[in-house]
């Protein structure tokens, strides 16, 4: 079965037809109970892949597992995809000559699991020859909707490769709570066999709970300073600052939004902000406003939620993707007149409490990495809250 799924992605991949049925709607915001009408049915259905990771050369004499990663996104949410399937070919060859899972189970070369980075090990053998291959990456969903393939191009080449660095027995804290992280104490040891001469450097990344980003990257050093015990003893260590870096919050600007609205005109109001985070628009998890009545109460609907996926019919939002989220909101005569204030907040993956990720790695002067090394510890993290951005609508006639 496996088989033939793979020839149908090869032959027909871009030719997949799916139909998707939806009921067009306006999201009606009423400001005065502030509810919502025709829930929306997302109008993209198909998984996307982006962000490749693969090696830039296979190397044919050296038993190396090579790993690989992409991401998926879906718009039912990543716990809707099914299958991820990597395969390879010669550049000009059906035939396929290796093909495996990747994963997003947090276990091999996965770091945070069901984060939509799914990843595994690429690993050639005896069969293969000198060339160009090609890799492929389809994902499945658990409707049978198929994304379009993601290839990229690999040479392959008999030669024997350097052998990587290795590390391991990686020391970092039990916890990490907010107001007692300025002096974190991490360390790994590390060994290269063509010496520790050709080992280049050895690095960490942390990443909070529900994080696909890493918030700190940083150098461990076995020079004897900045944290490390011992000079050239192969383990590698640092004492760093983590205060803050794990609680780096979104920020918002531009926020479009009328100052006056007419309850008798009946038209739809879009409401728009900029959203930016110094880790990337991936780790933003969602972003939204709460609205207060002119009697001073709140709305029964807060806290309302704006978009980002292009859905201009339901949400108003233009370009997936940009960092601008919109909402649609109308105002009916049965809204009260007066003054209706909008506090618009952005909230990232870091907060509560949850699992941190240490993330350790080696590269030689070659290049080579090693195998990555991944430790737990628990998180009690602060808020990743922007600051709130207020504006006021007045209602009239």
């Amino acid at each position: 079965m496996l088989i033939l799924f793979i020839r149908n992605i090869l032959l027909f991949h871009r030719k997949v037809l799916f139909k998707l049925f939806f009921t067009t709607g306006i999201l009606l915001v009423m400001l005065t109970g502030c509810t919502v009408k025709n829930p929306v049915v997302n109008k993209r259905v198909v998984p996307v892949l982006s962000n490749l990771t693969l090696p830039d050369t296979l190397y044919l004499k050296t038993s190396v597992k090579y790993p690989i990663s992409v991401k998926v996104s879906d718009p039912q949410g990543v716990e809707d995809i099914s299958i991820v399937k990597a395969f390879l070919s010669l550049q000009n060859n059906m035939l396929v000559v290796w093909e495996d899972m990747l994963k997003d189970d947090g276990k091999g070369c996965d770091v945070i699991p069901h984060d939509g980075l799914f990843s595994g090990f690429l690993q050639t053998d005896s069969t293969f020859n000198s060339g160009i291959y090609k890799l492929g990456i389809v994902a499945e969903d658990f409707s049978h909707h198929l994304s379009d393939t993601l290839f990229a191009f690999v040479p392959a080449v008999k030669k024997k490769m350097d052998t990587a660095p290795s590390i391991q027995n990686p020391i970092v804290p039990d916890t990490l709570k907010s107001g007692f992280m300025e002096s974190v104490f991490l360390s790994i040891q590390a060994s290269d066999p063509q010496g520790m001469g050709d080992l280049d450097s050895v690095w960490v990344e942390v990443y909070p709970p529900l994080s696909p980003v890493p918030y700190f990257t940083g150098l461990l050093f076995d020079d004897g300073t900045g944290g490390d015990i011992e000079a050239s003893d192969g383990i590698f260590s640092a004492r760093i600052n983590l205060e803050d870096k794990l609680k780096d919050p979104p920020v918002l600007s531009n926020l479009a939004a009328p100052d006056t609205i007419s309850r008798s005109a009946g038209k739809t109001i879009v409401l728009s902000v900029h959203v930016t985070d110094p880790q990337g628009l991936s780790d933003i998890e969602s972003v939204y406003f709460n609205v207060t009545k002119p009697d001073g109460t709140p709305a029964d609907g807060n806290p309302f939620f704006m978009y980002d996926d292009g859905d201009e019919t339901n949400h108003g939002d233009e370009t997936a993707g940009d960092g601008i989220y919109s909402l649609i909101i109308i105002i009916t005569p049965q809204n009260a007149k007066g003054n209706y204030r909008f506090d618009f907040m952005a909230e990232d993956y870091s907060w509560g409490i949850g699992t941190c990720y240490f993330r350790f790695q080696a590269v030689d002067k070659e290049g080579l990495k090693s195998d990555p090394v991944v430790k737990k510890a628990v998180g009690i993290l602060g808020s990743a809250v922007s600051n709130t951005l207020t504006h006021t609508i007045t209602v009239v006639d």
